[in-house]
């Protein structure tokens, strides 16, 4: 015999050979370290919060009642974490430069004109040149790799109108 099992792993390991996922108690996702992912939304959390200033409801009751975790919600009750957080890096481009930069790509494939990755990569540099940020990019030109991640600047998974030079 090799050593006891780790408990937590093999719960975990259980529950994706039973489900196909990493839901270990049905509740919510379950990452591949074993640390729960978020499952509810900001509705929820906000009606969560109200329920408990208003006095209606205890921070322990909420966290049953709506599946959030107790330490969350005392965070965002006494304001050491802000109500709406974004995970990642922050971005390098305004919502409304991308907003214009995929209109543009847009544009273009509609007039028959599409885009290769270098024009979109030349039309973020000219933007980031004129107004100068902190960014990750040298000479504040993203690369490739930054261009995958991004799948057609965030909120649109494709953007039709970028052809793929390789």
């Amino acid at each position: 015999m090799l050593g006891k099992r780790n408990t937590r792993f093999a719960e975990t390991e259980d529950a994706v050979q039973e489900n196909g996922s990493n839901d270990t108690d049905g509740t919510g996702k379950v990452s591949s370290k074993g640390n729960k992912i978020m499952k509810y939304s900001f509705e929820t959390l906000q009606k969560a919060l109200q329920l408990i200033k208003d006095g209606q409801i205890s921070i322990s009751e909420a966290a049953r009642s709506f599946g959030i975790a107790k330490s969350t919600l005392h965070t965002k009750l006494t304001g050491k974490r802000p109500l709406v957080t974004k995970m990642g890096p922050a971005t390098y481009l305004t919502a409304e430069e991308e907003n214009e930069i995929k209109s543009w790509i847009l544009n273009k494939a509609k007039l028959g004109f599409p885009l290769c990755r270098e024009d979109v990569k030349d039309s973020i540099q000219n933007v980031l040149v004129k107004c100068p940020r902190e960014t990750a990019f040298v000479n504040n030109r993203p690369g490739e790799k930054w261009i995958l991640l991004t799948d057609g600047l965030h909120s649109q998974p494709s953007l039709p109108g970028l052809v793929s030079l390789r």
